[in-house]
């Protein structure tokens, strides 16, 4: 179970043990206050301001206690449970999908950015290219897509790379290069559609997620083509 899931029951269990355990306090207290300053042989009028000193006392260190114990499962819960932004990888449907046409089809990659706080929203969202193996590595960082919000546990499938897997040229002349890798960023657009291609693969790469409430998180991973289908894995 997550420990944010043992908190929060921890603290409905003690919100009614506190209750109950100052009620009882508070009439021990009282009691006792009471019966001391009775067996002193003070006036009512003190017995009674005693006992209700008793009480406020009793009611002042429970609330105390009450407050101590709010800050350290508050604590607890920001230092144990899993929350921030990450990025994931897949192989099948939303991160890789395909699109056929007569003599080819068209492999599109994803990448996932992830909320995985399942009680915090993530603003601000963004995710870049770090840095890129190969000429193109001086244009980095690019950034891939940025100003989204995440809610609680959220997904995000954000287009990254793509491939005509049968062998063509690429949008501009190719002179002998077999695989024009589509790159959904613009890391090196042409002057005509400003699209961006790789073409000199295999390529390791670092893309790194932010958020104003989530630390960075960074994975580094690899585009190649083997058999004429695109790859991303990590390394």
């Amino acid at each position: 179970m997550p420990i944010g899931k043992i908190v929060e029951r921890a603290e409905r269990h003690l919100g009614r043990i506190h209750l109950a355990v100052w009620i009882v306090e508070v009439l021990t207290s009282a009691s006792l206050g009471g019966f001391s300053a009775y067996a002193s042989g003070l006036p009512l009028p003190l017995v009674a301001l005693a006992a209700l000193g008793g009480v406020v006392a009793v009611t002042v260190a429970i609330i105390l206690c009450y407050d101590a114990w709010v800050w350290l499962s508050r604590f607890v819960r920001r230092r144990f449970e899993a929350h921030g932004i990450s990025i994931v990888l897949g192989t099948a449907s939303p991160f890789e999908t395909y699109k056929a046409s007569l003599h080819q089809r068209y492999h599109l990659i994803k990448v996932g950015l992830v909320n995985t706080s399942q009680s915090r929203a993530l603003t601000n969202c963004r995710v870049q290219l770090e840095n890129i193996t190969g000429s193109l590595a001086h244009k980095c960082p690019v950034t891939i897509r940025e100003g989204f919000i995440l809610n609680p546990g959220a997904s995000e499938y954000i287009e990254l790379v793509g491939l005509n897997e049968s062998g063509s040229e690429v949008a501009y002349d190719s002179s002998g290069r077999k695989y024009g890798i589509r790159a959904y960023f613009p890391i090196n657009p042409l002057p005509s559609d400003k699209s961006s291609w790789l073409d000199d693969q295999p390529y390791t790469l670092t893309l790194l997620a932010t958020a104003a409430e989530s630390p960075p998180y960074r994975l580094t991973c690899r585009i190649y083509v083997e058999n004429g289908g695109l790859k991303l894995e990590t390394t």
